[in-house]
């Protein structure tokens, strides 16, 4: 839902952070190194290389990813009547935002 109103039918932004327009890089300098281990880790072989943009990409969208699971969890929480959002509304959103994604 998020990712389609974001990417759908814009020309989708490069490294800059949608709302302040800043570089990920200068904004989250920690995510882009955690992001790119983490991708390490699921490689076969030790040649396989995984590009600055390549990180940058998924940073961003791991970022996107996170805050459309809080908005959802947060909306089902308030479907609910509850005052804290708890483990189970995101569980109730996962299907879904995983097929979304």
């Amino acid at each position: 839902m998020f990712f389609q109103r974001q990417f759908g039918t814009r020309k989708p932004r490069r490294r800059t952070h949608a709302s302040t327009g800043c570089k990920i890089r200068a904004c989250y300098p920690y995510l882009q190194d955690t992001v790119s281990k983490l991708l390490a880790s699921f490689f076969k072989e030790d040649k396989t290389r995984l590009g600055g943009d390549a990180t940058l990409l998924m940073a961003d969208m791991l970022k996107i990813f996170v805050q459309e699971a809080a908005v959802r969890s947060l909306k089902q929480a308030e479907s609910e009547d509850c005052d804290q959002v708890d483990i189970e509304h995101f569980e109730k959103i996962l299907p879904q935002l995983l097929l979304d994604f």
